[in-house]
C-alpha cells in the first residue's frame, strides 16, 4: 500500500454490509494503513452501491436448480479531505457458482454463506489493489492538476 494515502478513512453507508467493510479495513491495516474515523483522516475511501444477487445457472431435468451463481456488486471511490477525487467512483464485482443439492439444504446454506464472506474478501482486495497505484507522487500530480483546472475554471 502506498503510504501517500495516509490517514485514510473508510466510510461504509448503511446498505454496505459490516462484513464487507471489516473486509476492507483488515485488508487495509495488513497494508499499514493508518485507518481513522472520517474526521481524523486526509483521505476518505467511500463504498456505495452495493448489489447482491443470487440466480440459478444450471437447471436439473426436474427443472430444479442444479447451480447457482452469488453476484456481489460495490462502487468505490477515493477522495482527498477537501473533496479532490483521486480515484473516480468506480464498479467491482465478484461471482462464484455452487452446485445446489435440495437434499443437504443446511449445508448447501452454509456453502453458501462462507462463498458471501469469500466475495467479501476478493471485493476488498480489488479495492486495495486499485489503491495500489496512489502513490505520494501520483497524489501530488492529482492535486496539482486539479488547481489548475481550477484555476482555468474560474477564468
Amino acid at each position: 500500500m502506498p503510504p501517500g494515502l495516509q490517514p485514510l478513512a473508510v466510510s461504509c453507508v448503511k446498505e454496505i454490509p459490516d462484513d464487507l467493510c471489516q473486509a476492507v479495513k483488515e485488508q487495509l491495516e495488513l497494508g499499514k494503513i493508518d485507518v481513522r474515523e472520517p474526521e481524523q483522516a486526509d483521505y476518505i475511501l467511500r463504498l456505495r452501491g452495493f448489489r447482491q444477487d443470487r440466480r440459478a445457472s444450471a437447471i436439473t431435468v426436474q427443472a430444479a436448480a442444479a447451480e447457482y451463481t452469488l453476484r456481489q456488486t460495490v462502487d468505490m471511490d477515493v477522495l482527498t479531505r477537501d473533496d479532490l477525487p483521486l480515484i473516480a467512483e468506480t464498479r467491482l464485482n465478484s461471482s462464484e457458482t455452487y452446485r445446489y443439492d435440495e437434499t443437504n439444504v443446511l449445508a448447501k446454506q452454509r456453502e453458501e454463506e462462507e462463498l458471501r464472506q469469500q466475495l467479501y474478501d476478493r471485493l476488498a482486495q480489488q479495492i486495495i489493489f486499485r489503491l495500489a497505484p496512489l502513490t505520494d507522487s501520483r497524489v501530488t500530480q492529482l492535486r496539482e492538476q486539479a488547481v489548475k483546472d481550477q484555476e482555468q475554471d474560474t477564468r
